[in-house]
């Protein structure tokens, strides 16, 4: 979860900063850097409610 967040902020600081080449290269590795959906649900708390 952490993981995925910490992809989302850097497209996001990226597009805040005007920086749209760097958002553009953050998105395509957050969506090619190998974390599937099944990591993303292993890696979630225990605790978390939908």
């Amino acid at each position: 979860m952490k993981r995925s967040f910490d992809g989302h902020d850097r497209i996001v600081q990226a597009i805040l900063a005007g920086d749209s080449r760097a958002a553009a290269e953050e998105m395509r590795s957050h969506v090619t850097g190998g974390l599937t959906f099944l990591d993303f649900i292993a890696e979630m708390p225990d605790d978390f409610e939908v």
